[in-house]
C-alpha cells in the first residue's frame, strides 16, 4: 500500500470513529442533558410557585399537594373497605342546628360559598355504612353543594379538606 492510500484509509477510519462518537453523544448524553434540564426547570417552577403560594396563603405548596394526595388515597381506601355497621342514633333538629352553627358558623363550608339558609349536615361516611355523629365526619352544606356531594361531584377528599380547613 502506498503512503497516500494509508493516509486516506486512516482518514476514513478516523472519520468513521468520529461519526460513531457523534452518534453516541447524540443518543446517550443529550437525552440525559435534556432530562436534567427538564428536571431543573420543574424544580425551579415548583420553587417559584411554592414561594408565591406561601406569600398568598401562608402555606407551603408541596405540603398542600401531598395532603391532597393523602386525602385522595384515604378516600379510595374508604370506598374499598366499606362495611355495614350499626347506625348511630339520629340527631334531633335542635342538635343539627347547634352543630351547623358550631362547626360552620352558620355558612356553607364549601369554598367560595356563603349561603346561610337551609344548611344540611352531610356525612362523609354515611351513617348506614357506619359513619358516626362526629365533627370529623360531618360537613355543613347548602342544598346545592349537598346534592353535588350526594352525586359524587364533590369528592370525599375535598370534603375532608373542608374539615381540615375548618380546624385551622
Amino acid at each position: 500500500m502506498k503512503k497516500q492510500e494509508k493516509k486516506i484509509a486512516y482518514i476514513m477510519i478516523l472519520s468513521l470513529l468520529l461519526l460513531i462518537i457523534f452518534y453516541i453523544i447524540i443518543f446517550t448524553i443529550l437525552p440525559f442533558i435534556y432530562f436534567i434540564t427538564t428536571a431543573l426547570v420543574f424544580i425551579f417552577t415548583l420553587t417559584i410557585g411554592s414561594y408565591i403560594y406561601y406569600k398568598k396563603k401562608n402555606r407551603f405548596l408541596p405540603f398542600v399537594v401531598l395532603r391532597f394526595f393523602w386525602d385522595f388515597i384515604n378516600t379510595s381506601i374508604d370506598k374499598i373497605s366499606v362495611k355495614e355497621i350499626e347506625e348511630s342514633p339520629p340527631l334531633t333538629e335542635y342538635e343539627k342546628n347547634g352543630i351547623i352553627y358550631e362547626l360552620a358558623k352558620g355558612k356553607c363550608e364549601h369554598i367560595d360559598c356563603n349561603v346561610e339558609d337551609e344548611l344540611e349536615l352531610y356525612y362523609i361516611i354515611p351513617k348506614r355504612q357506619g359513619g358516626e355523629n362526629t365533627y370529623g365526619n360531618m360537613v355543613a352544606l347548602c342544598p346545592t353543594h349537598y346534592e353535588m356531594a350526594e352525586k359524587g361531584v364533590i369528592s370525599k377528599g375535598s370534603l375532608k379538606y373542608f374539615i381540615n380547613e375548618r380546624d385551622r
